[in-house]
């Protein structure tokens, strides 16, 4: 009786298999068992939601930074997108790009707009300066950490010390 042959892999077919298993993309056990934990449907409906918000506060501000001659409304309004957004690259690690910069610059404007309404058209380059920022960020930006944004940016306006241009630089992960 002869002794049953085995099939020893070589050590060149071992690599071979070992980089096409490191090639795969791996998920962690959060995205294995995603669909038990968050319904799909409601995930996209939620997203969805906060894009529209985002994109109405995005074009609200749009037309009241070219065309509105209230101060204290561009500043308030260009002042939520910009820490919403602000918050949302420094959470994907983007506060030393040249748009967080910008919008860093579009902060100190809209505080010298609110403190002195009468330097709304001096600064209105700035601000629309800010807004071509969001709009070339916002791509890189997950819907999530928007909304994550805007409900820091909520405990912000409700205590006691309100939201100014440091909170904006502490969002980017810039020095105060």
């Amino acid at each position: 009786m002869s002794a049953p042959i085995f099939w020893m892999p070589s050590g060149r077919e071992v690599r071979r298999y070992e980089k096409r298993v490191a090639k795969r993309p791996k998920k962690d056990a959060f995205d294995r068992n995603r669909h038990e934990v968050i319904n799909p449907v409601t995930e996209a409906v939620i997203r969805s939601r906060i894009e529209a918000d985002i994109q109405q506060l995005r074009t609200d501000t749009g037309l009241q930074a070219y065309i509105g001659d209230d101060a204290a409304r561009v500043a308030n309004m260009a002042g939520r997108l910009v820490y919403i957004v602000c918050h949302a690259a420094g959470l994907h690690g983007l506060g030393e790009t040249p748009e967080a910069r910008i919008l860093a610059g579009t902060a100190n404007a809209l505080a010298d707009i609110a403190e002195t309404p009468a330097e709304l058209d001096r600064q209105r380059g700035a601000v629309i300066a800010g807004l071509a920022a969001i709009d070339r960020l916002m791509p890189k930006l997950h819907t999530f950490s928007l909304a994550a944004g805007s409900l820091e940016l909520d405990h912000l306006l409700h205590s006691a010390n309100g939201m100014g241009t440091a909170d904006v630089r502490r969002a980017l992960g810039m020095r105060a």
